[in-house]
């Protein structure tokens, strides 16, 4: 014996976010499970079809007797715990160095359109540390001797080079 749902006229969203495996399901969503269920005696089957829900979140919505917010769990203590308030501070400090002292150098990739296909083109990126002024020069691939014939160029754009140059991971260095 199958009651006849309707659809309910309102939208609640999304209805289930797994974290680490522990459903969260809004308060809107609990209230219509438990509506359906108690109210209009709709069978758990047919809530779960109609609200695209697993059959094990409807019963823990209606084994519950109250509404329940959730609560991420608490983390255990990490290697980075004893660091924690320095690495937030860190985090929102902007680091500046004086001009001339440093630049950053790196790779991207670009795809670019090419009559009825598209091609990757690699752009050698080099940046300065304190004005943030930047030298982009695309390359055909990430070679030795692409990357220094990118860093020549790159000064003598901006006349000069910094004492330091900051590397992220490239593998041509």
């Amino acid at each position: 014996m199958s009651a006849v749902m309707k659809t309910p006229d309102v939208t609640i969203g999304a209805e289930v976010t797994l974290c680490e495996e522990v459903p969260m399901v809004r308060r809107e969503r609990w209230e219509e499970i438990r509506r359906l269920w108690v109210t209009e005696r709709v069978p758990i089957a047919e809530i779960t079809r109609c609200l695209d829900l697993d059959r094990k979140t409807v019963r823990r919505c209606l084994r519950d007797t109250a509404w329940r917010s959730y609560h991420h769990p608490v983390r255990p203590d990490t290697l980075l715990t004893a660091h924690a308030e320095y690495l937030r501070e860190r985090a929102l400090i902007r680091f500046e160095t004086p001009p001339g002292r440093q630049s950053q150098i790196d790779w991207g990739q670009a795809q670019v359109p090419f009559r009825h296909t598209s091609a990757v083109r690699h752009i050698f990126v080099l940046t300065l540390g304190f004005s943030r002024r930047s030298y982009n020069q695309p390359c055909l691939n990430e070679t030795l001797l692409q990357f220094l014939v990118a860093h020549e160029r790159a000064f003598e754009y901006f006349g000069a080079h910094t004492r330091e140059h900051l590397y992220d991971r490239p593998r041509t260095v």
